[in-house]
């Protein structure tokens, strides 16, 4: 939820609800070996944070052996307002640390950014057991179990169908079809050929239908395209579609002479009939002058 407060010049200023903030990192009662309740919280918070406008950038943190932050958790975001890092609570319990670490590190796996992830946990027990970004996953048996998960297409289908909202009744089919083919935030070249054709559009009629599903509060942003792949034309297409262009063009200019041929004719022919008539009348002024002079 978003809320907003005014300055005196009355500007208005957002900031996300803090309180929503601590709900949703709130990591009392999960525990980090639970790999599947932590990825499934994961990913409500992703999706939390989409809805809100924000896209996942990166986190960072370090929890070092002697039980201290080395360097506090963060989480860093995008936004249409630009560029955002958030602080996050330095929990104390190592165990509670832990979680948090796996959890940002899910979030970025999530988001397609875990290389920006600079995380690391050490728990005295070993490398195996430990988080590290950085070089840990090939070694760390824990962060590959965590990412066997994350990798679970079953496991994340099945929790992102519970976590996403239902698609609001009044879409288009063209609004459906983009939702249902937009991965990793965008259209392909191959799907935006589809749907041009399929639906007769033009690419900037394409860009509208985007612009205006992405206005409907009912969907939530993450599900909707950001990025449109414009498909590319090869030569033979390229040359094929001028050659239509200028056959089309042949063909409108052949109509548009042939109707002005025959305004042309129709123009004569009214002027043509002026003058008779004008030739007339003045034939029967002059016949009728020498008449009235011989009566007299």
């Amino acid at each position: 939820m978003l809320i907003s407060r005014h300055l005196l010049d009355g500007t208005r200023i957002f900031r996300v609800d803090f309180m929503q903030w601590s709900r949703r990192f709130d990591v009392k009662n999960v525990n980090p070996n639970n790999f599947q309740l932590i990825v499934s919280k994961s990913m409500g918070i992703k999706v939390w944070l989409e809805h809100e406008g924000f896209t996942i950038k990166g986190a960072s943190g370090r929890f070092t052996k002697n039980k201290t932050w080395d360097t506090r958790p963060k989480l860093v975001l995008n936004s249409k307002k630009g560029k955002k890092v958030h602080d996050l609570e330095a929990l104390k319990r190592p165990t509670e640390c832990k979680s948090l670490i796996a959890i940002l590190y899910s979030i970025c796996h999530l988001g397609g950014v875990e290389q920006n992830a600079n995380l690391f946990y050490n728990d005295n027990k070993g490398i195996q057991t430990s988080i590290a970004t950085r070089h840990g996953p090939e070694k760390s048996e824990y962060m590959k179990k965590l990412i066997a998960v994350l990798e679970d297409s079953g496991f994340i289908k099945s929790i992102s169908a519970e976590i996403t909202r239902p698609l609001p009744e009044n879409l288009s089919d063209l609004h459906l079809e983009m939702i249902e083919n937009c991965k990793e935030n965008r259209l392909s070249d191959l799907i935006v050929r589809k749907l041009l054709e399929k639906y007769s559009l033009t690419c900037k009629e394409l860009e509208r239908e985007r612009l205006e599903l992405a206005d409907n509060s009912g969907v939530d942003n993450h599900r909707i395209p950001e990025i449109i792949q414009w498909p590319t034309l090869t030569l033979q297409e390229h040359e094929n579609r001028i050659q239509d262009e200028i056959h089309s063009a042949t063909i409108s200019i052949k109509s548009e002479n042939d109707l002005l041929k025959k305004e042309l004719e129709i123009t004569k022919d009214v002027l043509s009939n002026t003058k008779d008539s004008y030739s007339r009348v003045m034939s029967r002024s002059l016949w009728a002058r020498i008449m009235n002079k011989r009566g007299n």
